[in-house]
């Protein structure tokens, strides 16, 4: 008896551990690479426009918790302060400057090799999923 639930906790353990995100793992330079929208309430025409907007962004994550974010909106790019919180996988981007800034938070749901996925619910406009591929400096 005792054998089986030193190996269900063991299991447990385990599986709790896959799920753990190394934040040092997020470091780095990062571009969007795929965009998913699901229960949208925006048309097609829409979506297809923020998507290909969408597309143009990467991030630089700097290891002193700021980053960079780059568009084809702001070729000079955007400046701001990352946070990870491990309690809910989140990370919680604060554009600069911080007077009435906006803050932006996404559930990371994985880092495998080079590619970070990140979901967001964005009420109307549906939940957004984001593939990032790191990029080779």
């Amino acid at each position: 008896m005792n054998k089986k639930l030193l190996f269900i906790i063991l299991l447990a353990i385990i599986f709790s551990s896959c799920n753990e995100i190394n934040p040092n793992k997020i470091i780095g330079k990062w571009q969007v690479t795929d965009i998913e929208v699901t229960d949208s309430e925006y048309s097609d025409q829409i979506i297809e426009e923020a998507k290909t907007s969408a597309m143009s962004i990467s991030y630089n994550f700097i290891n002193d918790s700021s980053f960079v974010l780059v568009t084809e909106l702001f070729y000079n790019g955007m400046d701001g302060e990352w946070t990870y919180n491990p309690d809910d996988q989140t990370i919680t981007m604060e554009y600069l400057p911080k007077e009435g800034a906006q803050k932006i938070v996404y559930k990371i749901i994985s880092i495998k090799g080079e590619k970070m996925i990140w979901e967001m619910n964005m009420d109307g406009m549906g939940i957004i999923t984001l593939t990032l591929t790191k990029k080779q400096l």
